[in-house]
Parts: C-alpha cells; sequence; structure tokens
C-alpha cells in the first residue's frame, strides 16, 4: 500500500474505481455521479462516484457516520443530494419522489402492525398482487407461486409452523425480521435496500439470517443494497464491497480483492485484522521494515514510502530465532473458540544493539547497587558474624539475645514505631482526603504546603521543634515522650499524607454513588467502600513511617535530651564506640524487620482486590 494513496485527512485522493466482473448481468441499475450532500454546512457525501449492477448484492461498508446510511437514503428518495445525478436504469431520478421509485428499504426495526398474524399479512401483500391487471397472467402466477415457496421456507420446520399463527408482538426479533423482509420483497421491487437489518440479533440469529439472506438474494435475482458496519456480514453476503470513510469512497471490489488487495491503510485496518508497518522499498518486491528486509507481494519504486500490511493468518510464532523473523513479547492471549488470539506488544528491532544498549544502560544502576546497596549489606552481615580478630563468631548474636537491656529497647522501638505509625495515620487520612478533594482547586499547593519544611535541614527542623515546644511550656526534659512523638509525627507525617493523598484521588466515584443509591449511610460509604479503596495509600503510608521510627536516632537524641533510647540510637551507640560486631548485628537485626514488614504488607494485599489492581508498590 504505497503512503500517497491517502489524501488530505486520510481521504482516498481517486474517485473512480475498476469494478470487480460480476456473477450477475453488466447492466447499470443504479448510478452516482457526482454525488454531494451537504448538511448544515457539513459535507457528509463528497462527490460520490459509483454504480451498482443488476441482480447484485452490493455492500456499503464502512464505520459510524461515514455517510453509509445517507447513500442508501438518497437511492430510496428520502433525501436529495445537494449536487450530483442519481440515475435509475439510465434515467434521472433526483427529483423522484420516493413513493414512485420501484425501491423498498428495510432498516434494522421492524414496524409491523401488531393485530396480524404473519400468514394473514403475506396473504393480503399477495391477494394485492393478484388484482394487479397492469402484469402478464404468466408472470403473475409464478411470482405467486414464488412468494409463497419463499413463506415455506420463512417457516423453517414444521415443528415452528404454529409460530406463524401468533400475533406479531409475540414473535421473536428473528421472526419479526422475516416478516419485515417478506413484506418488502412480497411485490417484487426492482432493488431492495436493507440498513443494518440484522444489527438487533444475537450472533446465532444473525449468522442464519445472513445465509437466508444470501439464498433470499440468489433466487430473487433482486438487486439487493445492503449497509452494515460489521465486516463478517460484508464479507459473507456480498457479490461487491463498498468501502466508505468521511463520506468519501475507499474502495469498491469483490470481498477477495478488498481483503487480500485493499487500497490504502484505512481499508487494510478496517477490514479484518490488520499489523501496519512503515516501510520503505528497498528493490524489486523488497520492503524493509523495522530494521530487516522482506519480500513483498506488490512491487513499488525503490525509495517509496509504503505501508506494509500483514494479516495475523500470514503469521507464524515460534520459540527459537530464525531467518526472516523478529523478536517481541506476548503480552496477552485470549481463546477465541477455535483458535488464540496472541498480543505481542513490544518487538525488537535490533535484538542484538538493543541488548548493547540495555546492558550500558544499566551500568550506573548496577555501580550504585553494588557500591550503596550489596557492598554495605555484606560488611554488615561480615561484621555481625565475626569476632574483633577476623574469625567466625556467635558471640555478637548471643550477646543481643541475653541482653534485656538491648531486647527492651527492640520492644520499645517496635511499639513507639507502632503507635507513631497509627498517629500518623489517623491524623495524615483526614488532610489527604480533604486536599483530594474536587472542590479546592488550590489542593496542589496545599500538599506543598506539607512538602516544604522536608526542604530544611533534618537536624535543624527538629532542634527548632523542640524550642518550640519549650517555648510554650512543653519541655523535653519533663515529658520526653510527648515531646518525641511530636518531633516523630512532624518529621514522618508528610510521608503519610504523599501516598494517601494519590490513592485518594482515584477513587471510583462511581462505585461510591452506587452504594449511596443503594441506601447505605455516608459512614457506611467511608467505612466499606472509601478505606478499602485507599488501602494502597494506607499500607504505603505506613511502611514510609514504621522503619524509620524505628531507626531513628536524631529525632529521639534530640527531642528528650538523650532520655528516650530508640533501637537507632543503640545502633549509633555502637558504631560510635567501635563496637563494630554488636552495631553489624543489631543493623542486620533492622534489615530482617524492614524484609519482615513488606512480606506482611505484601501478604496483605494479596487479599485485597484495591491494594492488587492499584498498587501500592
Amino acid at each position: 500500500l504505497q503512503s500517497n494513496d491517502l489524501g488530505k485527512n486520510g481521504k482516498h485522493v481517486e474517485r473512480n474505481f475498476d469494478r470487480p466482473r460480476s456473477p450477475m448481468t453488466d447492466e447499470k441499475i443504479i448510478e452516482f455521479k457526482h454525488v454531494t450532500k451537504i448538511f448544515d454546512g457539513v459535507t457528509v457525501i463528497e462527490d460520490e462516484n459509483f454504480y451498482v449492477r443488476k441482480g447484485e448484492f452490493l455492500t456499503i461498508l464502512g464505520p459510524s457516520g461515514c455517510g453509509k446510511s445517507t447513500t442508501l437514503r438518497m437511492i430510496a428518495g428520502f433525501e436529495t443530494p445537494t449536487s450530483g445525478d442519481i440515475l435509475l436504469e439510465g434515467k434521472d431520478i433526483v427529483t423522484m419522489p420516493a413513493y414512485k421509485r420501484p425501491i423498498n428499504t428495510k432498516d434494522g426495526t421492524p414496524v409491523l402492525k401488531i393485530n396480524k398474524t404473519k400468514i394473514k399479512y403475506l396473504k393480503k401483500q399477495i391477494a394485492r398482487l393478484s388484482k394487479d391487471t397492469i402484469m402478464d397472467q404468466n408472470e403473475k402466477e409464478e411470482r405467486i407461486k414464488k412468494f409463497e415457496g419463499i413463506i415455506e421456507e420463512l417457516k423453517n420446520t414444521p415443528e415452528q409452523a404454529y409460530k406463524y399463527r401468533r400475533s406479531i408482538d409475540t414473535l421473536s426479533g428473528g421472526q419479526q425480521q422475516r416478516v419485515a423482509i417478506a413484506r418488502a420483497i412480497v411485490l417484487q421491487p426492482k432493488i431492495l435496500l436493507l440498513d443494518e437489518p440484522l444489527g438487533a440479533l444475537d450472533l446465532k440469529m444473525r449468522k442464519d439470517m445472513q445465509l437466508e439472506l444470501k439464498e433470499m438474494h440468489r433466487k430473487l435475482g433482486i438487486t439487493f443494497i445492503y449497509v452494515t458496519h460489521d465486516q463478517e456480514e460484508a464479507l459473507t453476503m456480498s457479490d461487491t464491497v463498498m468501502v466508505m470513510s468521511d463520506g468519501v469512497i475507499q474502495q469498491i471490489g469483490s470481498p477477495t480483492d478488498i481483503y487480500n488487495e485493499p487500497k490504502n491503510a484505512f481499508v487494510a485496518d478496517f477490514i479484518g485484522d490488520s499489523n501496519i508497518y512503515n516501510g520503505v522499498m528497498t528493490g524489486e518486491k523488497k520492503v524493509k521494515i523495522l530494521g530487516k528486509e522482506f519480500t513483498c507481494l506488490d512491487d513499488f519504486p525503490i525509495h517509496d514510502r509504503v505501508d506494509v500490511v500483514i494479516r495475523p493468518e500470514d503469521i507464524k510464532l515460534s520459540t527459537t530465532q530464525k531467518e526472516d523473523s523478529f523478536e517481541g513479547f506476548i503480552d496477552n492471549k485470549v481463546f477465541k473458540g477455535i483458535f488464540f488470539q496472541y498480543s505481542i506488544m513490544e518487538i525488537f528491532q535490533n535484538m542484538k544493539s538493543r541488548k548493547n544498549g540495555q546492558r550500558f544502560l544499566a551500568v550506573p544502576y548496577i555501580v550504585f547497587l553494588v557500591l550503596f546497596v550489596i557492598l554495605p549489606i555484606l560488611i554488615i552481615i561480615y561484621y555481625a558474624f565475626t569476632d574483633s580478630n577476623g574469625y567466625f563468631s556467635w558471640q555478637a548474636l548471643v550477646s543481643f539475645f541475653t541482653s534485656t537491656t538491648k531486647l527492651s529497647v527492640l520492644f520499645v522501638s517496635i511499639l513507639i514505631g507502632l503507635f507513631n505509625t497509627v498517629l500518623c495515620l489517623l491524623i495524615g487520612y483526614p488532610i489527604a482526603y480533604f486536599l483530594s478533594n474536587p472542590k479546592y482547586n488550590k489542593n496542589a499547593m496545599m500538599v506543598m504546603l506539607f512538602v516544604l519544611p522536608m526542604w530544611i535541614n533534618f537536624v535543624l527542623r527538629t532542634g527548632a521543634t523542640r524550642d518550640i515546644l519549650s517555648w510554650i511550656g512543653i519541655d523535653s526534659g519533663e515529658h520526653p515522650i510527648i515531646t518525641t512523638m511530636i518531633g516523630m509525627v512532624y518529621n514522618y507525617l508528610p510521608f503519610t499524607i504523599l501516598p494517601l493523598y494519590s490513592t485518594l484521588l482515584r477513587l471510583d466515584k462511581g462505585q461510591i454513588e452506587a452504594a449511596a443509591d443503594l441506601g447505605c449511610s455516608p459512614f457506611q460509604v467511608f467505612i466499606k467502600n472509601v478505606i478499602p479503596q485507599s488501602m494502597p495509600g494506607i499500607i504505603a503510608g505506613a511502611q514510609m513511617v514504621f522503619m524509620p521510627t524505628m531507626s531513628s536516632y536524631v529525632i529521639s537524641d534530640t527531642m528528650s535530651n538523650g532520655k528516650i533510647m530508640l533501637f537507632g540510637n543503640s545502633i549509633a551507640l555502637s558504631f560510635n564506640n567501635s563496637n563494630w560486631n554488636s552495631g553489624s548485628f543489631m543493623a542486620l537485626i533492622m534489615l530482617i524487620l524492614v524484609f519482615f514488614s513488606m512480606l506482611v504488607s505484601k501478604k496483605f494485599s494479596k487479599n485485597n482486590d484495591y491494594v492488587r489492581g492499584g498498587g501500592a508498590w
């Protein structure tokens, strides 16, 4: 497909197309010549040129709003073209009223009289045909006999015959469609217009009706013009398919030609599933896409830019690298009944260079990981299990678990960490909920007010907090627990608010409104809906407060004048006294607690749908 097949706004620049040879007669029955239709200054049909052969089954296919139904209405006489000619068997019918045209229309909704049965109604139509005094008697009898045969076929089976004695309003959608179509063809119009007649039917009924319509067309020989957006309907029933987009004919051809030889990228993408890539012609029937050269079916001048269409059925998946192939990741696999549909979201154009590039980009990350994560952990493990002479020893482990002081410090640190986490959540949640309310257009600025203090030096900020508390009468020497907890909450509250705020912004308002509509009180809505939805932020906020509180030593030292000893203080004291073995072992305990808290949070996440879907991670 040449890229320049598409004109401005993706419209095809050509207006006339070579028609495929039809199995029907070559005589034209309908012809459009430069037809344009404008509604309120908007062009819905632009310079339309096509013709339909007598006895042909033409399907007009396209997305919603492409102009296919407007084209049908102009043929029927319900709309008048702004310019151009519409010919019926060579005669201009633009000014001919709809009731004088030998054309019947059937749309998607059958409009039937309720109080008549099908049999009565169809017999009445045949009676009208019998009273016709113009038609030749032999031809009249032949038509009546043919229509009576069609009515019998529409009954399907003897077991269902009783249904044809029921009132119209008691019939199923498929049965009503059969009646409406029979009503439209009973007087044998020259052209039958069908505007998405099967759209309201279920899949099985739609497929059955497709075959019935095709067989009906074959037996009657009436020209069918069918409008649909369903590709399968168009390819299944039609002699000829006309694809439209934005009021412009993109291509006319047989179903095989439309599928296998699309004129442009729009047709290729609209008809069937397609993978379309930008390519460049490199030689005779040679095209280069995604950095590789392939043999193609069509030939264009060298260096021409083309759109390369690859159908799913022409792709073979393999777990081994082969010549003339791409390597990628399967992102999704869907069972379609008789086959699986795979989605490959990423194709690697040049695996070798890509991998080299990835390795190069990974170097800074690997260096950082080794120097500041892996190496320190290895050093801690080494000193935790060696003595002063460098030999393996359990001395630090035994010393820790036999020291009531160290164990009590660990226990107190866990309690203070949990208490501070709960306090931060209780204070931070209402603040985050308030800030996430869309009524307040300054919420982003207010969030920044909580973040700004974090730009000040940590020690300076903590000392200033202690001095302010002392100035208002809360002395750190007299109330060390209170001042320490205030310092902890002040320093770690932003770490709670930010993840909560982010999660609350993404609440599913539909679920909340639905709960309220079902009669839940505001409190019930909050407990049973808002809290579970915000659980990712709660978990993230708790993680970001609990462990830093336990390991903190600056806040506890500063805010309590050294009267509160946390686990972080014990570690810092051991290292300051050059007791590397004890300090390293306690640091290892802290590391184990970090991983344990993450494991608990992850376990909790698996039992919470909102956490799995929204992700605290």
